[in-house]
């Protein structure tokens, strides 16, 4: 009876060990080299495909070049996502500009091909992967919304993922950061 539930055992576990690598053989041929999800920022962001180990949070490796110490209503910003880790053979990010509660807040705009938006949101894009030296930077625009009485605070949240360039969900490492940008009201709104 033991070598049997032994047999069994094994036979489970060499079945499981299959379906297993028919599984990640499966995410490797689904990887999305175009970028994240846009769902991706109201979940996990990165975290949601790279799963392999916790996300790095509030990450110095990421910076977020142009933001202004005050936002503007309706003002263009040039702004350059930044990310730095040695060990990345590719790379990757989803940046989104909320108000309140992940409400969209004005508008990204690509300035080439390494770039895609849609709306408020901006991600790399399969151009975009390229790593230099362990730095990879994207460069965008972002128009911040018009005066509004509910947007008083511009929250950019930021993911990014340091690859290993096996197309996999296994061996990169996430990280986020979170940005908070007052918004001013336009001088010339009537109150």
């Amino acid at each position: 009876m033991t070598s049997r539930t032994t047999s069994a055992a094994a036979a489970a576990l060499y079945v499981a060990a299959g379906v297993g690598a028919i599984c990640l053989g499966g995410l490797r041929a689904h990887a999305l080299p175009d970028g994240a999800p846009w769902e991706a920022a109201l979940d996990r962001g990165c975290a949601q495909c790279h799963f392999d180990a916790p996300p790095v949070v509030e990450s110095t490796a990421l910076a977020l070049a142009g933001l202004p110490e005050r936002v503007a209503p309706g003002t263009r910003y040039e702004l350059v996502v930044r990310l730095e880790a040695a060990e990345m053979s590719n790379a990757g990010f989803l940046l989104s500009a909320w108000q309140g509660d992940k409400e969209p807040a004005g508008s990204f705009a690509s300035v080439d091909e390494r770039t895609a938006v849609n709306g408020a949101q901006a991600r790399s894009t399969k151009a975009g992967a390229a790593v230099s030296a362990g730095v990879a930077e994207w460069a965008l625009e972002w128009t911040a919304p018009e005066a509004s009485e509910d947007v008083q605070l511009v929250r950019f949240e930021l993911w990014a993922n340091a690859g290993n360039d096996d197309l996999s969900p296994l061996g990169d490492t996430t990280h986020t950061r979170t940005w908070r940008v007052s918004a001013a009201a336009r001088a010339d709104a009537t109150p």
